[in-house]
């Protein structure tokens, strides 16, 4: 079972570039709406990857200078753990 991470950021437009940017270096990924339980307010995106991947990912958002709401960690069946 492969351990993943969901990153969460303000807007969909952000989360598809992250996701273009990934996928061109090779890193599967998936974007979505975030899980109710994890909003902190209205509408955001998340960035689901690998734990494995997740450098890849803050490098990206970190080149693109883009705010990070939250790194999340699925524990159980609808509980999270927040990494960062």
């Amino acid at each position: 079972m492969q351990d993943y991470v969901l990153v969460i950021l303000s807007s969909v437009t952000y989360a598809k570039r992250v996701e273009q940017l990934l996928e061109r270096s090779g890193i599967t990924c998936a974007i979505g709406h975030t899980p109710k339980r994890i909003a902190k307010k209205g509408c955001s995106y998340m960035v689901k990857v690998k734990r494995a991947d997740l450098p890849a990912l803050l490098k990206i958002t970190d080149e693109l200078m883009l705010k990070i709401h939250g790194i999340y960690r699925k524990k159980g069946d609808a509980d999270y753990d927040l990494l960062g």
